[in-house]
């Protein structure tokens, strides 16, 4: 979607993040040992052997992004681990009270607690779907693949068992290590082997990134990865012969705490641990390492860790603009950069912009989709068009049209794109404006100043209504003025190559090219409410929405594709939004206990030929592909349209236009 981060949502954030400074996080206490991640917060648990200073050795959690903690339950235990898998929090505790010890699971986001699996102290706990490993410190592993319900011992028997350093829980692969072995199982848990890579190695933590697998060591063996799900290992010789604290990846970069000259930092990684670089962790602490990473999605999001003695920090990271390079001022007269987008009708087709093109086409595979500049690939009529060559955007008729640069105009005539003009900017760089009106032309050729009228917005050609079809040329390569903006994927345009009968193609590097950009707000909300506001648009939450904290993001979105079967409805332009919620997992929230409330002023708008008592607010059903209506409250007088939803999407205020009268010819009607 439109500049949100979707993503799948981690997906969509750049490498390079611009980061903050580490910070202190509001939770004081000495012994804070792991760290994990949920949709209801930060949970962090205490192990604390000082038992003479009475610490209260439970659960933690922030639903705040760390501004504030409170305690979650299993007080006395002495956490030593903590896993959320499918609306489930794990804990792994140490000492004996009531008579119960080790693992421990809540369904309810930590308001009650209830004993799992052997009754012995542990030490880690991975879970994955159905099955969940317990880690012991001294009656080895046990796996219950059954979601508790059932418990098999896989490493040890039965009181004697290596004590268990880690676990680690994917789809693909389980993992299990010890002070010296380290054991993988490829097929869920009925068999393990020993890694003979790591004998020896001390794996303490580890981090699983789809079928990859960091694993570090504690007794300055490095950091080792593989990148089939643990089949083979390679030391990471960037990392050199340290240990291993903490491993996290957040946001396309690996993160993981090692030891310098007697002093730790937390180290980042933008190529899967290739090459790496400090995050300045300012820590008076200078022993040993953080106990354990953790990352929340948000804006800005954070990066947490725990830092023995010293408690909780977190480092706050938010989205950098895309690189600009600030070529084109808008081509008519705008009223504000969101424009860009709310009037964007048709995406240029990063696979491939061919349709013009007489030599060679799309494959008949690549036909039938488009691929705007967010990677997102999707069918008309929800996407136009196939094979694009360029950005339509929907204008009035008579709109005048501006160069967005200064150079040479010069004019063409096609039958595909009729009255169209050229405008070489001396730099490489040709934009192209076509479908323009026969009358209001500017005589050619002659030198332009950004933001000459060089023509009016028309329908000559082959075109359904009045449109904008603006093109660029790069060196006389086609290119997308909103350039590539998915991180960590190639451009399928810029390396896409073909021969024909002109020799040699290829696409070309897509970039940036307005000097301004839409704007988006993105706010978190936690349990308190609170409201989101983007020019005359507002999202409002109340309190006890019935989910737990999460970031909205309010964005302008393209002008309304409206199916035929609902061609009554009129798009009232400068409404389009699009509204999205996701937890600090990333994950995107369907709906809510209570809707949220939607707020628009469009007293700007042009409601001349709109019957009043039908406009309303309309989001766009992804599986029916239709519109429904919103319940609406309007305010004729201040033209304030006010509505309610419990889901989350693409939103835009339409109208009924008014007929005003019908002349009979013959046997036709005419609206006059």
């Amino acid at each position: 979607m439109i500049f949100t981060l979707l993503i799948s949502l981690f997906l969509l954030f750049p490498k390079q993040v611009q980061a903050q400074n580490w910070e202190v996080s509001g939770l004081p206490e000495g012994r804070i040992q792991t760290l994990e991640t949920t949709p209801w917060g930060i949970v962090a648990g205490e192990y604390d052997t000082r038992l003479w200073l009475l610490p209260n050795n439970g659960l933690y959690i922030s639903k705040n992004l760390g501004n504030s903690w409170y305690p979650l339950g299993l007080a006395g235990r002495g956490i030593t681990d903590i896993a959320y898998s499918d609306g489930k929090i794990y804990a792994t505790t140490y000492y004996v009270q009531e008579e119960e010890t080790g693992l421990f699971v809540s369904a309810d986001a930590g308001i009650s607690w209830s004993h799992l699996g052997n009754n012995v102290s542990s030490s880690s706990v991975s879970a994955q779907e159905n099955i969940i490993l317990q880690g012991t410190y001294s009656h080895g592993l046990w796996i219950s693949k059954d979601s508790g319900e059932t418990w098999e011992q896989v490493l040890g028997e039965g009181f004697f068992g290596p004590e268990i350093m880690e676990t680690a829980a994917s789809n693909e692969v389980l993992i299990a290590s010890t002070i010296n072995e380290t054991y993988i199982s490829l097929d869920k848990g009925f068999s393990w082997v020993e890694s003979l890579a790591l004998k020896g190695k001390h794996v303490k933590n580890i981090e699983i990134v789809n079928n990859i697998v960091f694993a570090g060591t504690t007794n300055n063996d490095g950091l080792f990865k593989s990148s089939n799900s643990g089949k083979t290992w390679t030391n990471l010789t960037s990392w050199g012969e340290s240990s291993v604290g903490g491993i996290e990846y957040f946001q396309n970069n690996l993160y993981a705490s090692k030891e310098v000259s007697e002093v730790f930092d937390i180290f980042y990684s933008p190529d899967f641990g290739e090459t790496w670089f400090p995050t300045n962790l300012s820590s008076q602490y200078n022993e040993g390492h953080a106990y354990d990473i953790a990352s929340a999605f948000s804006n800005p999001s954070y990066l947490f860790t725990t830092i023995p003695i010293e408690g909780i920090y977190r480092k706050p990271f938010t989205k950098p603009p895309v690189e600009n390079h600030a070529l084109f001022d808008i081509p008519w007269n705008a009223s504000t950069p969101n424009e860009l987008i709310e009037r964007l009708y048709s995406y240029f087709d990063h696979k491939y912009p061919l349709i013009n093109y007489p030599y060679h086409s799309e494959s008949s595979e690549d036909k039938a989709t488009t691929v705007n500049f967010l990677g997102i690939e999707k069918t008309e009529p929800e996407m136009y068009y196939s094979g694009h060559d360029g950005i339509d955007f929907a204008l009035d008729y008579g709109t005048p049209v501006l160069a967005v640069a200064s150079g040479e105009v010069s004019y063409e005539w096609s039958n595909i794109r009729g009255h169209t003009m050229r405008v070489d900017h001396q730099n490489g760089y040709i934009t192209e404006y076509s479908h323009l009106q026969e009358t209001g032309l500017i005589e050619t050729p002659l030198w332009v100043e950004s933001g000459t009228t060089i023509g009016l917005v028309g329908n000559t050609g082959i075109s359904t209504g009045a449109h904008l079809h603006f093109s660029v040329n790069k060196n006389e390569k086609k290119t997308d003025p909103f350039g590539w903006q998915v991180d960590g994927t190639k451009d399928p345009w810029a390396t896409y190559v073909w021969s024909d009968v002109l020799g040699a193609n290829s696409g070309t590097t897509s970039k940036y090219l307005w000097k301004e950009f839409p704007e988006i707000v993105a706010t978190y909300i936690d349990h308190n409410g609170g409201n989101v506001t983007l020019n005359n648009k507002s999202i409002i939450i109340d309190q006890n929405s019935g989910r737990p904290g999460f970031t909205v993001f309010v964005e302008p979105y393209e002008y309304p594709k409206v199916p035929i079967s609902q061609d009554k409805l009129t798009y009232i332009t400068g409404t389009s939004i699009l509204v999205n919620l996701y937890n600090i997992l990333g994950e995107k929230v369907p709906t809510l206990v209570k809707p949220v409330k939607i707020e628009m002023d469009f007293s700007n708008a042009d409601l001349e030929d709109i019957l009043q008592n039908t406009i309303s607010f309309y989001f766009f059903n992804e599986e029916d592909k239709m519109w429904e209506e919103v319940d609406s409250i309007y305010d004729v007088a201040t033209k304030r349209l006010t509505g309610e939803s419990y889901h989350f999407s693409h939103f835009a205020i339409f109208g009924e236009r008014i007929i005003k009268s019908l002349h009979v010819t013959g046997l036709y009607f005419e609206i006059i």
